[in-house]
């Protein structure tokens, strides 16, 4: 093994100023720091003697991120030289690392799609697509300065929300990859639209009335969409604001940071964005122009294709009244034509029309007419409809949930190699974690949850057993004791269920002894006695070894278990632990172990299990839920902050929250639905109008969900963000 690694600071530069913040104060000279007169930019973190420094936590930290660093570029360059075989690595703080520089935003990315929509919404406007061609049209509003604006006024919206959602990190609202990789575009989709609504408007009150002045435009058309851009924020927000209450933290996170984002551009969509088109309507007026009506992308038949009735042969046009909710009004009337005849084009090449028996297929036009191709079309997508709707639903129970490591790290990374190659291998290893326990007076529950989680939990490797510090303090105190360093007097009697299980009399756990010398070694004759085991209670018998009579008189079938070891007694158990984590290796590996606060107090514990054969998500959940029901049920949590609790990386925090991700999707889908309807009713009046909406909203709703197997995707808090995104 390489010789310890210790911190070296080196020297600042003669020219420098001195040590600051762990940094030389000097850039300019290109020398700062100075390592046996070698001259170098950086500090570096090197092999040095065994000289032992002084540092700060915040200093060891960055002490063991540089060995770490260090550490993966050495072992990057020794792997290569294998011919024959791959090997792949990772550090404690790779993955963190690793999301963290994912979750740094893509700048060169988002200017790209901003630029792209600068593009489009330019080309949208300033193109006339009316006449079949494209023709520039520059007499209409917004033009492609205000497009400009508009999309930069977006833009700023969205560092503005990011400035927010900073702002909440002290509150635990903290950035993750969805925020810096998501949120912009997001942003961006969600300010278009309320840009296009306006200008839509806009352009609606230009044409119904030109003669209207810039400010009674704008007027009228904040009164038509506003309300639109106002109900559907609001609702964009509500549904957000609820994803909120979802128990993932990212998704927590994420929901109320594209909440704020919607927010932001509401207030930028009814202030900024007007006071644009309003500036843009009077370019447009000053031309003197009729604006022209905002273009289509679709090709649509205009009236003057349509071919008119020949006025000749055209029957006597009538004029009837008819009943209106205003009154009576007369109407036009005209028998002879319509737009329907027109559209079938019912004469022939000499332009006479044709009757039903003398035009070609005049019985499947009598089939097909209007009506009846209506009526089959309809039934025709409602069938089609159901049956996507019988798939979706059979699909929702056919959904796995999972997001494994290397869906979430960047592919060609060394995290991403090793992630692809661990699955592979189903062993990882878990940890029960203890916080704020009273350790001294707990020391019997701590020792069968111990035992419990190894033998009564879902695939732990009982071979392995677990490495714990209190079994190496066990051993410490029962070695002293057996020695006669400690006193009868100052222990406390613990029941080890794993001693309980052991025989004795077997030695290397395989060959019977002897009755006799099981009999001495049981110490049933003399419990302090060199030969008996030790240690056992020579002044309590109900803790002392139990000796198991042979069967039949056979020799060798004795047995002899002795289930009890010793602690210190509560009032000396913090002071005599301090001894034994400074008496040897066993105490460097049990303080490794626990952790203190400044004063030294003893505010936390590990202890190490390994579980086996859990490749599949089902297997890590069933070792998870049995790992929960034993520390919950473990006396040794309760009230007042104590907890037991079981915890790893690979398998509880990356698995933990698909315990309750269908019920937590069917929960938010469910507050955002409701969030809808109370926006929508504002506007849809209409109870039965509002109802049908909300059915079409679920049924969406339960197809994206079903077609999640279909699509090879699994179900985990992106998808759920996505999902809730789409009501």
């Amino acid at each position: 093994s390489p010789p310890p690694v210790v911190y070296d600071p080196g020297t600042c530069n003669a020219q420098c100023d001195s040590l600051e913040n762990n940094r030389c104060n000097c850039t300019e000279i290109g020398c700062a720091f100075s390592y046996d007169d070698v001259c170098f930019t950086d500090q570096e973190f090197s092999v040095a003697s065994d000289e032992v420094v002084m540092v700060t936590e915040s200093h060891a930290t960055r002490i063991i991120e540089g060995w770490e660093k260090l550490w993966l570029d050495e072992i990057s360059d020794l792997t290569k030289q294998f011919e024959h075989i791959d090997v792949t690595y990772i550090a404690s703080r790779s993955l963190e690392d690793m999301l963290q520089e994912a979750s740094g935003a893509q700048i060169t990315l988002i200017s790209i799609g901003y630029m792209l929509v600068v593009v489009y919404i330019i080309a949208y406007f300033a193109l006339d697509m009316s006449t079949g061609s494209p023709k520039l049209a520059l007499a209409t509003t917004p033009g492609p300065v205000a497009s400009f604006l508009a999309v930069v006024c977006i833009g700023l919206s969205t560092f503005a929300a990011l400035g927010i959602a900073g702002l909440l990190v002290s509150c635990g609202i903290m950035f993750n990859a969805l925020t810096l990789q998501i949120l912009p575009f997001l942003s961006l989709g969600l300010g278009i639209n309320d840009f296009f609504l306006l200008s839509s408007s806009v352009g609606a009150v230009m044409r119904a009335e030109p003669d209207l002045s810039a400010e009674e435009i704008m007027s009228r058309a904040m009164a038509i969409g506003g309300v639109s851009i106002t109900l559907s924020s609001l609702g964009n927000a509500c549904a957000f604001f609820l994803a909120a209450l979802s128990p993932l933290p990212a998704v927590r996170h994420f929901a109320i940071q594209v909440a704020i984002s919607v927010l932001c551009n509401y207030l930028i969509a009814v202030t900024v964005q007007p006071a644009i088109l309003a500036v843009d309507v009077a370019r447009v007026l000053r031309r003197n122009s009729p604006p022209i009506s905002l273009p289509s992308l679709k090709n649509r038949r205009s009236d003057a294709d349509i071919e008119k009735p020949p006025t000749e042969s055209a029957a006597p046009i009538r004029t009837e009244e008819k009943e209106t909710v205003a009154g009576k009004v007369p109407v036009t009337l005209n028998p002879t034509y319509s737009r329907k005849s027109a559209d079938f084009d019912l004469t022939d090449e000499n332009n006479t029309v044709q009757t039903k028996e003398s035009r070609p297929h005049a019985l499947l036009l009598v089939i097909f007419d209007d009506n009846t191709l209506s009526l089959i079309l309809r039934l025709g997508i409602l069938v089609c409809y159901a049956i996507f709707f019988g798939v979706s639903i059979w699909g929702i129970s056919k959904v796995d949930s999972g997001l494994k490591l290397k869906d979430v790290v960047p592919e060609g990374t060394y995290v991403h190699n090793y992630a692809v190659d661990s699955e592979k291998f189903e062993s990882y290893a878990v940890y029960t974690v203890g916080k704020d326990i009273d350790y001294a007076n707990q020391m019997q529950n701590i020792f069968d949850l111990e035992y419990d989680f190894v033998h009564e939990g879902k695939y732990t490797n009982r071979h392995y057993n677990r490495t714990s510090p209190w079994n190496y303090y066990e051993q410490y105190t029962s070695a002293g004791y057996c020695q006669g360093s400690v006193c009868d007097t100052e222990v406390q009697w613990v029941y080890s269920k794993y001693k309980a299980d052991r025989d004795q009399c077997l030695s290397d756990g395989s060959v019977k002894l002897s009755n006799e010398k099981c009999r001495a070694i049981c110490g049933v004759d003399n419990p302090a006695s060199p030969d008996a085991y030790c240690p056992q209670n020579p002044l309590n018998s109900a803790q002392r070894c139990v000796f198991t009579e042979p069967v039949n008189g056979e020799n060798n079938t004795a047995s002899c278990h002795c289930p009890y070891v010793v602690l210190p007694k509560p009032e000396l158990f913090y002071s005599e632990l301090e001894k034994f984590l400074q008496s040897g290796v066993q105490g460097e590996i049990a303080e490794s172990l626990l952790s203190f606060d400044d004063d030294r107090n003893l505010v936390g514990s590990e202890v190490i299990y390994f579980v086996i054969n859990i490749g599949a998500l089902d297997a890590k959940l069933d070792h998870i839920r049995k790992a929960r029901d034993i520390t919950a049920d473990n006396p040794s949590s309760g009230d007042s902050g104590r907890e037991m609790f079981p915890f790893d990386i690979s398998v509880y925090a990356l698995n933990e929250q698909y315990l309750t991700i269908k019920y937590d999707m069917f929960f938010v889908l469910a507050m955002g639905i409701i969030a809808a309807a109370c926006i929508m009713s504002i506007l849809l009046v209409h109870p039965l109008t509002l109802l049908i909406t909300l059915i079409v909203i679920v049924w969406i709703e339960v197809e994206l969900w079903g077609f999640i197997t279909f699509l090879g995707m699994k179900l985990n808090g992106v998808v759920m963000v996505n999902m809730v995104m789409s009501i």
